[in-house]
């Protein structure tokens, strides 16, 4: 599993940004990308951490959770 942290504050050209989704998409064909806003991290890190460790557990056990 692949996290990525969106930070809308990056640089003003996105140029950044686009690399990081260019090499997200390649990685994306073998693994399962899960984006998180930067906000959410700052301001729930609890929530967002047992949110990424269920999905991990999902994807281990072949469940989809729903």
């Amino acid at each position: 599993m692949a996290v990525f942290v969106d930070d809308p504050a990056g640089n003003s050209d996105g140029r950044a940004l686009r690399k990081i989704l260019a090499r997200l998409d390649i990685v994306g064909d073998t693994a399962t990308v899960h984006r998180v806003p930067a906000w959410r991290c700052l301001a729930e890190p609890e929530q967002v951490a047992t949110e990424l460790s269920e999905h991990l557990h999902r994807l281990r056990t072949g469940t989809t959770g729903l």
